[in-house]
Formats: structure tokens, C-alpha cells, sequence
């Protein structure tokens, strides 16, 4: 009998879990690898609703893959290591979820769609390229 593939587990920052399936800009200007991993990720988030997603503590994959990410922490101004471990923290509690929880994608997006948009959007320095409204 042949043997069945598991399917890859993505471990990503709450953050990532919360934000990524919202943005939308083409990357045109960030780090080649860094917006392949982005896409990557993305695509699994929105489109692959049986995947499974752990939420971690610290540097994920999408972050490996960032220019910013220094010695394991973000280094991306003005936001730094401290106050995305802040953010984290902040989203897992708005959703009721902790750190090694693993959800399928499904699973997840039904969490955060009945707490979104997240308080945090208002000052995201991303708000521009996200799809949520915020009032």
C-alpha cells in the first residue's frame, strides 16, 4: 500500500494568520525571496482551507524570509521585535488562542472573521494594502 503524504503544518506568527489573507499588493518592490514566501503563504491561507496552521511564538517563515529579520528578530522600522511580539500577544487574546494551537485554515479564518477588523488596524502601517474597512 502505498504511503500517504502528510501534509505540511505552517507555523506562522499570529500576526501572519490574522493579517496576511487580507492584504493585497503586488510586492513589486520588496525582496525577491521575500515576496515569493509572501505569495506562498498567502495562497495557502486563502485558497487551501484544509491546511494546517500553528500559531507561534516568535520568527516564522514568512520573517526567515524578510530582509528585516536579524539575528532571528524583526528589525523593520519603525516596528521592532518587541512590539510585534506586543501584537501577536494581542491578536491571539482577541481571538481566544494561544500559542502552539493548531487550526485548519477553515478554522482559523472562521475565528478571526467574527473578530475583525482587530482594533490594531486602526494604527497598522499596513492598512493601505489591507481589504478589511476600518471606520
Amino acid at each position: 500500500m502505498p504511503r500517504q503524504r502528510q501534509a505540511r503544518t505552517l507555523r506562522l506568527r499570529p500576526h501572519h494568520i490574522c493579517c496576511l489573507p487580507f492584504l493585497s499588493f503586488d510586492g513589486a518592490t520588496l525582496d525577491e525571496r521575500f515576496r515569493q514566501v509572501l505569495t506562498e503563504v498567502k495562497e495557502m491561507l486563502t485558497a487551501q482551507p484544509n491546511v494546517l496552521v500553528t500559531a507561534i511564538e516568535g520568527v516564522d517563515e514568512v520573517c526567515q524570509a524578510c530582509p528585516s529579520c536579524i539575528n532571528d528578530r524583526c528589525e523593520s522600522p519603525p516596528i521592532k521585535e518587541d512590539m510585534v511580539r506586543k501584537v501577536d500577544r494581542f491578536l491571539l487574546r482577541d481571538l481566544r488562542k494561544s500559542y502552539g494551537e493548531t487550526l485548519t485554515v477553515a478554522e482559523w479564518q472562521s475565528v478571526i472573521s467574527q473578530k475583525w477588523p482587530y482594533r490594531l488596524c486602526r494604527i497598522c502601517r499596513w492598512r493601505e494594502y489591507c481589504g478589511i474597512q476600518v471606520v
